[in-house]
This record gives structure tokens, C-alpha cells and sequence, in this order.
């Protein structure tokens, strides 16, 4: 999977009005507010969650998705750590 380097020019228009919540606010709201917690567009933001990148939430009989910062945060570092090990992993075997 080839990464993009995520410039102004990708964020959408409307990323003036997205704001985050503030500190003591652990739910982001929305996908834009997923891809600004994330540095990502909320098309980006979207599209992961969609493939299982991002935990979110979706309540019944809502048209809205909410995500829980805490868990954003273990889920990315829980990769992170996988990512790790599979390098070490490569290294032992190759070495």
C-alpha cells in the first residue's frame, strides 16, 4: 500500500470549521473530526474505518459515526507494536 504525504491541499475545504473537542472531550465526532485527530481528510479517515484501520462507532438509528480517542490511540499503537515485531522477526530469520 502506497502512502500519500498529506498536505493543505488535500485537506478538504471546510477544514476551517472542523474543529477538535477539547482536551477533556474523549469522543470525536464524525469522520472529519477522525481524520483531523489523525492528520488525515475525513474521506481518508472514512475509507480506513471502512477497511477496519480505525475503530469507530456507529449508534442504531443514527447517520453518524463516533470514535473514542483512547481507543484510537491502543488500536495505532497495538500496530505499531505488531509492525515491530514483524521487522525483528525478519532480522532474526535473515540473520
Amino acid at each position: 500500500m502506497v502512502e500519500r504525504k498529506i498536505g493543505m491541499q488535500n485537506m478538504p475545504e471546510n477544514i476551517e470549521k472542523v474543529q477538535l473537542p477539547g482536551v477533556d472531550c474523549a469522543i470525536l465526532w464524525g469522520f472529519e473530526q477522525i481524520g483531523l485527530w489523525l492528520g488525515i481528510s475525513g474521506a481518508q479517515a472514512r475509507a480506513r474505518a471502512n477497511a477496519g484501520l480505525i475503530p469507530v462507532h456507529r449508534p442504531r438509528g443514527r447517520n453518524v459515526v463516533f470514535a473514542i480517542k483512547s481507543e484510537i490511540n491502543t488500536h495505532l499503537c497495538d500496530l505499531a507494536r505488531k509492525s515491530r515485531s514483524n521487522v525483528t522477526a525478519a532480522y532474526q530469520v535473515g540473520g
